[in-house]
């Protein structure tokens, strides 16, 4: 949808329009490692994730996808945890400083949560946008500014509440949440903080669903050989099977996932929840493609990759 509304280029002067577009960051990237002779990732862990504590970051949830067809400057995609991404909004609730340390300078942190463009288009129920901050109008009347991402990810900064907020969603299993479902989300909490609390206020207890990893088997190597190889997928275009260090890694768009052997033929990947099996294609055609199987509710179930 980006490239059918893309303007043309040079159609308008510098300074004067604005438009959301994916490449933009693209290229912040490549400009980041021209200027500091540092890769983002690598950047980001010495600078942000190691004085910041982050729990379940790691250099191999980092992945760079390049679409050369497109543009020679790769995304750069991270797979983060809700307290990981909530230290982020902490730091800047706390203006770049982490316990007795400055991170990131205060001007910038002020700098780049400023609204520079109120001009939105599709994205006017956002308010203004600052330096890759969306920057609200406010929520039950509070200033916010919040990281946005696909399908509902955020990051939330509500600096007269000393409140950061965090949604995330499970977009690998076709979820999403909309802007302004978040906004109300955001609002219930906001009024539960400073309402007057009921004549006799109790606690419900919360148990999170509890992800089960189910009961994993030893696959000889000479097995996981025979499934390498690059599948293609009708949606997902290209996914790569290979074998590192006696298991499988699934590499698709979004991301290298290491896949944990269920059976000789049937593998859990960490964080997709969802099963692959491999299975004998019939006849050449069928060789290296791979389908979603998707429940009732239009939910991937599992996935078939046939070898």
């Amino acid at each position: 949808s980006m490239e059918k509304t893309l303007p043309a280029r040079g159609s308008h002067p510098a300074g004067t329009f604005w438009f959301y577009q994916n490449w933009d960051f693209n290229t912040l990237a490549t400009i980041f490692k021209q200027e500091t002779g540092q890769g983002v990732f690598k950047a980001f862990a010495e600078h942000l994730a190691n004085p910041l504590q982050l729990e379940d970051f790691g250099m191999e949830h980092t992945f760079y996808r390049n679409e050369a067809k497109k543009s020679r400057h790769p995304a750069y995609l991270f797979r983060m945890s809700g307290r990981d991404m909530a230290r982020i909004g902490l730091l800047y609730l706390n203006n770049g400083r982490w316990k007795d340390k400055q991170i990131i300078p205060e001007n910038w942190v002020k700098e780049s949560t400023q609204p520079f463009t109120k001009e939105l288009g599709r994205f006017n129920d956002r308010g203004s946008y600052g330096y890759l901050w969306w920057v609200s109008d406010g929520v039950n009347g509070q200033p916010m500014y919040f990281a946005s991402g696909s399908g509902g990810q955020r990051i939330c900064v509500l600096p007269q509440s000393k409140l950061v907020f965090v949604h995330m969603v499970n977009t690998y299993d076709n979820n999403g949440g909309r802007h302004e479902q978040i906004i109300d989300l955001l609002g219930l909490l906001l009024q539960a903080k400073i309402a007057e609390p009921k004549t006799k206020p109790y606690l419900v207890e919360y148990e999170p669903q509890k992800r089960l990893m189910p009961k994993l088997v030893k696959v000889n190597k000479t097995v996981l050989s025979k499934y390498i190889g690059k599948y293609r997928h009708r949606f997902l275009g290209e996914l790569a099977v290979d074998v590192v260090k006696d298991h499988l890694v699934l590499t698709s768009g979004i991301g290298k996932f290491k896949m944990y052997p269920i059976s000789d033929h049937e593998f859990f990947p960490e964080d997709l929840e969802t099963s692959v099996l491999f299975e004998k294609a019939v006849n050449d055609e069928k060789r290296f493609t791979s389908v979603s199987i998707l429940n009732e509710n239009r939910k991937v179930e599992k996935a078939v990759f046939y070898y």
